[in-house]
C-alpha cells in the first residue's frame, strides 16, 4: 500500500522517535492506525500537534497523538471504545497497548480554547486515508490562543510552505490576529 503523506509525516516523526528509543518500527503510525478504525463515527474530531504541522508544513519529531474534540463528554466513550487496543492513563490521555504511543484528548476545556473556536477547527479538518487533519488555519488559530515557544514554531513553518492561511472564519482577538501579522512579517523578512 502506498503511503500517504500523512503516513510519511508520521514515519518521518517515528523515525525521530526511533533514534531516541533505539527501535526501527513505527509506533506512531501503527497508534493512529488503530486510533482511525476504532474511532466511533458519531464522535468528530481533529488531528492536531506535530502530526497536522507536518503534514501542512515539515514534519517535526513528536513522541505522541493530539487529538482535538469538541467536549470532555467524549472521552469516556472514545475511551470505552478504544478500550481493547487502549487504555486511560491520566484524564485527558489514552496510551497504544502495544506501542505505549500516546494519545493526547484535547477539549476545549482543557486548552482554554472557546468551544465555537474547536468546533470550527473539527468542521473545517480535511479527511486523509480516513483521518481528519486540521487545516493550517485550524492550526494556527489553536496555537494562537497558546502562543510557546514550540507554537510559534510551528506557525512559523506553516508559513514558510506558503499555503493559505484564513484566519477570517475564528473568533480570535484584535491581539491574537496581530500576534500572526507579526510571526508573518518576521518569517517573510528573514525569506
Amino acid at each position: 500500500m502506498k503511503l500517504s503523506r500523512l503516513f510519511e509525516t508520521v514515519q518521518k516523526a517515528s523515525e525521530v522517535v526511533a533514534l531516541t528509543e533505539g527501535s526501527s518500527g513505527s509506533p506512531l503510525k501503527e497508534a493512529l492506525e488503530d486510533l482511525i478504525v476504532l474511532t466511533p463515527s458519531g464522535i468528530k474530531w481533529a488531528l492536531v500537534g506535530g502530526l497536522a504541522v507536518g503534514f501542512h508544513a515539515r514534519p517535526r519529531g513528536t513522541q505522541d497523538v493530539d487529538i482535538m474534540l469538541a467536549s470532555e463528554g467524549e472521552i469516556d466513550e472514545i475511551a470505552r471504545v478504544l478500550g481493547d487496543k487502549f487504555k486511560k492513563i491520566r484524564p485527558h490521555s489514552l496510551e497504544h497497548k502495544r506501542t505505549g504511543v500516546e494519545i493526547e484528548l484535547l477539549t476545549p476545556e482543557f486548552l482554554k480554547i472557546p468551544e465555537a473556536v474547536i468546533q470550527n477547527i473539527i468542521e473545517t479538518s480535511e479527511v486523509h486515508n480516513g483521518v481528519p487533519v486540521a487545516s493550517r488555519s485550524g492550526i494556527v488559530a489553536a496555537k494562537l490562543f497558546r502562543r510557546s515557544y514550540q507554537d510559534k514554531a510551528d506557525i512559523e513553518a506553516i508559513i514558510r510552505t506558503g499555503g493559505p492561511v484564513d484566519l477570517s472564519e475564528f473568533d480570535l482577538s484584535p491581539e491574537q490576529l496581530s500576534t500572526y501579522e507579526q510571526i508573518k512579517r518576521e518569517v517573510i523578512g528573514h525569506s
